[in-house]
């Protein structure tokens, strides 16, 4: 019991010494630049309608730190699906990772 009780402590010891010394990673995704980035819509949430239908709200985020981008309201400010790639998605994988495949 002793010995177990040793080895756990132990094992405690070591993780929580590894774990402070650990920092995160960058994350490649939150690059950012003076301009040349593009811009994403954020979903920011949903609300329910007093007639039982729901509004989702959308935002954007500009991930340029000096370009300021324009994005008047009107018709070409919109959200919609991306077209189906039913066709081009693959129905069989490898047993083995065998790197790149087309």
């Amino acid at each position: 019991m002793k010995k177990t009780t040793m080895v756990c402590a132990l094992a405690l010891a070591a993780a929580v010494s590894f774990a402070g010394s650990v920092g995160a990673q960058q994350n490649p995704v939150a690059r950012q630049q003076p301009q040349g980035l593009g811009v994403s819509p954020v979903f920011e949430g949903w609300y329910q309608n007093p007639d039982g239908t729901f509004t989702l709200s959308f935002g954007f985020q500009n991930r340029n730190t000096a370009q300021v981008l324009s994005i008047p309201v009107g018709p070409s400010n919109k959200v919609e699906p991306a077209r189906s790639t039913r066709a081009s998605r693959r129905t069989s994988s490898l047993a083995v990772a065998t790197g790149c495949s087309p």
